[in-house]
C-alpha cells in the first residue's frame, strides 16, 4: 500500500515508562494530514486532480455558477 505524499505518519512516544505496546498505543503511529496547498495540518483531505487538498483550498479551486439574466 502506497502512503501519499502529503499523509504524514510519526511516532508521538511520550515515554510513559511503561513497556511498550508498540501498535496497540494511541502514540506509537499518528497520522496527520496536510494540504499540498497551504501546507495546514487538517483533520480531512480532498483529492483535487492530482493534488490533496483541505476544504478551504479545494472550494478556491472551484467555480461557483451564478445566473445570469
Amino acid at each position: 500500500m502506497e502512503v501519499a505524499q502529503m499523509i504524514v505518519i510519526s511516532s508521538e512516544c511520550c515515554d510513559c515508562d511503561l513497556p511498550c505496546i508498540f501498535s496497540a498505543c494511541p502514540y506509537y503511529k499518528v497520522v496527520y494530514y496536510v494540504c499540498d496547498e497551504c501546507g495546514e495540518t487538517v483533520d480531512d483531505l480532498y483529492y483535487f486532480g492530482s493534488e490533496q487538498l483541505c476544504a478551504d483550498c479545494a472550494l478556491k479551486q472551484l467555480e461557483k455558477v451564478e445566473y445570469e439574466d
